[in-house]
C-alpha cells in the first residue's frame, strides 16, 4: 500500500450538530479521511499536526448516495469518516481561516 503524507490523510474536519455534541459530550473529533487510510495512520497523522494524545480511531466507509438532476441519475462519491477520541486533558485548537 502506498505510504501516506500525514499532512495528506486528513481531508477535512467535519461541523454539524451531531459532530459538535460529540466533541463536547466524549471529546470526539470527526473528520473526512483519504479512503486508503488505516485506523494507524489516522491516528499518527491527529497526534503529530495538533500535539493531542489519541485514545481511539472509529472509521465509517460513507456509501455514495444516488442523485438525479434533470432526469439523469448519478451518484455522490464514496467517502471515509473517522471519529477520533482524545484524550480528557486534550483540546483540538483548528487554524483559523
Amino acid at each position: 500500500m502506498k505510504d501516506l503524507n500525514k499532512n495528506s490523510i486528513l481531508v477535512r474536519p467535519i461541523f454539524t450538530e451531531k459532530s459538535d455534541k460529540q466533541e463536547v459530550e466524549n471529546n470526539i473529533s470527526v473528520f473526512e479521511v483519504v479512503r486508503t487510510a488505516t485506523k494507524q495512520q489516522i491516528k499518527d497523522a491527529v497526534k503529530e499536526i495538533f500535539n493531542v494524545r489519541v485514545e481511539k480511531v472509529n472509521v465509517i466507509n460513507v456509501k455514495g448516495k444516488r442523485k438525479r438532476m434533470r432526469g439523469n441519475e448519478g451518484f455522490t462519491s464514496t467517502w471515509k469518516k473517522a471519529l477520533v477520541k482524545i484524550h480528557v486533558e486534550d483540546r483540538l485548537d483548528y487554524p483559523s481561516i
